[in-house]
């Protein structure tokens, strides 16, 4: 096993067995999983004034969303998109939850515009399929390619994400899959990692 990170608590009354006897690393947050996701939960915390540090298994961090098409649905009609992820969930998704997800789903496109994200010019729609009609509500949007081609792909979704990590100086560990969570048996709060190096 190797180092040991925890996110920051201001108190660890009573410190019991269960906790390690040393910390090598401290954070707000640690995200387990360096691709676009891992990414941009690391730059929100940067950005709220926290620290955060990325995880990745691999040797290069990306993912699955580096080597993706790189399109993102972008939704268009939040009710429509609420119903849709109801349905995805098969009974599993309270009405609240899907609206809630819906609602946030819609920051995507101004996020990465604010964050500077150039955008492809087109916004297709998904294509048919056999006899199956994609939804309306949504719209597929891919960030413009660095390479001149008409839209990028994950690759350059992930570059772009990448670079905001580094400008906020997120630290990154590369080959350092996490083993298992340290959790307050008591309370059930994740406080920290264990990390093999």
């Amino acid at each position: 096993m190797g180092p040991e990170l925890f996110p920051h608590t201001s108190s660890l009354a009573g410190a019991r067995s269960w906790l390690p006897d040393r910390w090598d690393k401290e954070a707000a947050v640690v995200v387990v999983g360096y691709g676009a996701t891992g990414a941009v939960a690391a730059i929100t915390v940067a950005e709220a004034g926290g620290t955060a540090i990325l995880l990745e298994k691999a040797p290069e961090p990306g993912g699955s969303s580096s080597t993706s098409s790189g399109g993102m649905r972008d939704v268009v009609d939040s009710k429509q998109a609420s119903q849709f992820i109801k349905n995805l969930g098969l009974g599993s998704i309270d009405d609240e939850t899907a609206w809630v997800f819906a609602e946030t789903w819609t920051e995507m496109k101004p996020w990465l515009q604010k964050h500077g994200a150039k955008l492809s010019p087109t916004s297709s729609k998904l294509a048919a399929y056999g006899n199956m009609r994609p939804p309306d509500y949504f719209d597929i949007i891919f960030l413009a390619s660095r390479e001149g081609y008409a839209r990028g792909c994950g690759r350059d979704l992930f570059a772009f994400l990448e670079s905001l990590v580094r400008e906020l100086a997120v630290e990154v560990l590369l080959n350092s899959p996490a083993q298992r969570l340290i959790q307050n048996p008591t309370t059930k709060e994740i406080i920290g990692v264990v990390v093999e190096s």
